[in-house]
């Protein structure tokens, strides 16, 4: 994947600048030269100030850098994802013999290793990787939404709520980009999932989370989904419907998601809706009781 310094250079390039004129007194040539070349990274502040000096915003710079990038990376996840989903071992370790991204050959370990039916003690890769690698970065682009999409549900609760609300607050300068958006509102419909515990249980996790649930619906709605993005919003007001039913108000939140589930099929949607009804029966046989 190309680093933000050699997509800082193309545009400079563009621009007509030389690296002396661009980092003027705020750093050496040498150091804006190793950054360019992906050998050094820099602070945010300094960013900041490199773009302002090429007429260019972040969302703008974000925007070129992952359209270099979006359909190298929705290609390994989509091949991993896929591997993974046809429980083919061999897939991912011929993925891994060519891989040298750190974080990937993590991905791909735990994924072999839930294949092959090991607990987590034998697993020497584990999430906590994952987890210091995300939090660590100062701003979340489109790669590292997509890493924890994938390995999200890998982690414990107290990972996923940490991590779900650092993707709402790193990804916030491009939430007006559809392919990021999209994402976004995938990992907070899971985080919600996630927090309302087993389909077999009551609502002990949803009084629990029950703050940070409603947090999340309202990153979703602050994402300002669009009236084209139909099916996305179709599948928020499912799990709004699916919380009622957890919370204890079964008959309401049952006609809710019956609605929806309505729709889908008024819309040839049959597979997301038959999928959608097999989760309802789940839940609604899992003690939650009417209020």
């Amino acid at each position: 994947m190309e680093r933000y310094g050699q997509t800082l250079r193309k545009i400079r390039k563009q621009k007509g600048l030389s690296m002396k004129e661009l980092a003027r007194d705020s750093l050496s040539v040498s150091f804006l030269s190793k950054f360019e070349r992906g050998e050094s990274d820099i602070s945010l502040t300094l960013m900041d100030q490199l773009l302002s000096r090429l007429h260019v915003s972040y969302d703008e710079f974000l925007y070129i850098h992952h359209d270099y990038s979006n359909r190298t990376i929705d290609s390994f996840f989509h091949r991993v994802n896929q591997a993974y989903m046809e429980q083919d071992i061999g897939k991912l370790e011929q993925l891994a013999e060519v891989e040298e991204n750190q974080n990937h050959l993590i991905l791909l370990e735990l994924y072999g290793n839930i294949l092959k039916n090991e607990t987590s003690d034998d697993i020497k890769l584990n999430p906590d990787s994952l987890f210091d690698y995300l939090f660590s970065v100062e701003v979340w682009g489109y790669y590292e939404l997509k890493l924890y999409k994938s390995t999200m549900l890998l982690m414990n609760s107290d990972m996923v709520l940490n991590l779900s609300h650092t993707a709402f607050k790193k990804g916030k300068r491009y939430h007006s980009f559809k392919d990021y958006k999209n994402v976004m509102a995938s990992i907070f419909l899971s985080t919600i999932i996630y927090l309302m515990g087993p389909v077999n249980k009551g609502d002990e996790m949803v009084t629990k989370y029950n703050e940070d649930i409603l947090k999340f619906f309202s990153y979703i709605e602050s994402l300002k989904l669009e009236e084209h993005e139909t099916h996305l919003r179709i599948h928020v007001r499912y799990v709004k419907g699916i919380y009622m039913i957890k919370k204890g108000q079964v008959k309401e939140g049952t006609e809710h998601v019956n609605r929806m589930i309505s729709l889908l099929r008024e819309l040839g949607c049959e597979k997301n809706a038959a999928d959608f009804e097999r989760f309802l029966k789940l839940v609604t046989a899992g003690g939650s009781k009417d209020a």
